[in-house]
């Protein structure tokens, strides 16, 4: 989110706007009075590392509802040398717009924001009145946005697994590397089920506030260009979203009104994720209850008492990422020809994995499910593909195809590429990712796996395919230009 513009007075005759951060990293405090002592701590702390914030690229600015004549005597008599804006004029208009302000106390909170060069806010914070917030916040945050370019403090320069990636155009192999990077299972194991459990959290909330849709439909996320959202979330006349960004490891809470909360992707315990994330929601005023039981894994732990689950390892979640995008982009190809009911394609933060469902509009054969959402999903014979990092009984990234309920014959049907195959205990066809990646065309070998195992299993099971397919009208629009 843009951080809302503004413009303050630091003295008589000189004031300071958010177009004066445009090229640098600005951190905004916002703190409740001048001569508070809490507020007096925290800012002659900032004055101490005020070259350390400069070094990475960090602009400091002070606000508050204090006259400007109280913040030029309180910065002569702390040593204050950076910018204590006065936001009096209406009282705390610009906290209020940044989502800082007490009504209570009548005074701008304590909130910490991190903008970037174009004056996105990158980090934000809020804090008790009676909490000095220190400074490894800041510095944690203006760190993970990568080096600063001294001699063109206007470009964007940030390190992403060892690729560079700057404001201007490059190569999309240089900006974003592999196109099917590997992704070995026992090397990210411990980062993705932490992260698993991260989209959990999340992911329940939407579970929560959104209305139904067939098949579970409304809580699944959607891949972006930067890595997954909720999409909008009705709160009353407000709506939010949630979006994990892949590329500057951050979640992203962005509120109709106006106010933003951003988190930091980084090592941390699933305790204290979910204790941050559904505290940033209460600071928006989103008032939500979830089920902290993970669901679809082995792990029972609450998600409040989760402190085993505490790895991220953002190269190997990237890469995880890069290949949701690829395979968003096979499955929304994969799906042209289908005429009938059909999902989006969506990512399931349950079961983890990225898929898309055709349905052959005869309802499935009634039988006893151990849960009620298991039986909402599961009505209606469907055809499913899609890709999954592994887990369980398959711990490797791997391409799956089932058809529901599994008709006779599907065992033993050969299907295509040669590397896929039958897995028993899953009832699904699988085609390992690895050996996709390393293929010729991992594009034309995956999209053939897909659509294989669908005409197998939907053949066996006599759906009326003449009546649920066509050609593609448009075959030329693959992603390219004809």
């Amino acid at each position: 989110m843009v951080a809302p513009p503004f413009s303050l007075p630091r003295s008589s005759h000189a004031s300071v706007s958010l177009a004066d951060l445009r090229g640098r990293r600005g951190v905004l405090v916002f703190y409740p009075a001048d001569w508070e002592p809490v507020s007096q701590e925290q800012l002659v702390l900032y004055q101490e590392y005020l070259g350390e914030i400069a070094r990475l690229g960090g602009s400091l600015i002070g606000v508050s509802t204090d006259h400007i004549w109280c913040h030029g005597a309180f910065a002569r008599a702390a040593g204050i040398n950076y910018p204590l804006l006065a936001d009096d004029h209406p009282q705390g208009a610009v906290s209020r717009a940044f989502g800082a302000y007490d009504d209570g106390a009548g005074a701008s909170s304590r909130t910490l924001f991190v903008l970037d060069e174009r004056g996105v806010i990158r980090w934000s914070q809020s804090y008790p009145a009676a909490v000095n917030p220190g400074v490894d916040g800041i510095l944690t945050a203006l760190e993970a946005m990568g080096a600063w370019d001294r001699d063109e403090p206007g470009r964007i320069t940030r390190s992403h697994g060892g690729v560079m990636t700057q404001g201007t155009t490059q190569p999309e192999t240089e900006a974003i590397g592999e196109v099917w990077p590997a992704l070995p299972f026992q090397e990210w194991k411990a980062t993705l089920e932490t992260l698993h459990m991260w989209t959990q959290i999340v992911g329940k909330v939407k579970l929560e506030l959104v209305p139904f849709l067939n098949e579970w439909w409304q809580v699944g996320f959607t891949v972006t260009a930067r890595g997954l959202t909720t999409s909008t979330i009705p709160l009353g006349h407000r709506v939010f979203q949630v979006d994990f960004d892949f590329i500057d490891h951050r979640l992203d809470i962005d509120v109709s009104d106006g106010r933003s909360r951003t988190i930091l992707l980084q090592p941390r315990s699933v305790a204290d994720f979910y204790q941050e994330f559904m505290g940033a929601l209460a600071e928006l005023g989103i008032q939500v209850r979830i089920s902290t039981s993970p669901v679809e894994v082995e792990n029972t732990i609450p998600f409040e008492q989760d402190k085993v689950h505490s790895s991220y390892d953002p190269k190997y979640v990237t890469r995880w990422w890069r290949i949701l995008l690829q395979a968003d982009r096979l499955l929304q190809q994969y799906r042209t020809p289908f005429t009938g009911k059909s999902s989006p394609v969506l990512f399931w933060w349950g079961s983890f994995d990225l898929s898309e469902s055709r349905f052959s509009g005869r309802p499935a054969p009634e039988r006893e499910w151990p849960t009620r959402w298991m039986a909402l999903g599961a009505d209606q014979e469907q055809a499913c593909a899609g890709f999954w990092p592994g887990s369980g009984k398959v711990q490797a990234p791997a391409f799956f195809a089932y058809t529901f309920p599994e008709p006779p014959g599907c065992r033993e049907a050969a299907i295509q590429p040669d590397s896929a195959y039958y897995h028993p205990d899953l009832s699904e066809f699988i085609l390992p990712y690895e050996e996709a990646r390393l293929s010729p065309s991992p594009d034309q070998t995956i999209l053939s796996f897909f659509e294989s195992a669908f005409e197998v299993g939907t053949t066996l099971a006599g759906w009326d395919r003449a009546a649920l397919e066509r050609p593609d009208p448009l075959p030329h629009r693959q992603g390219e230009r004809p």
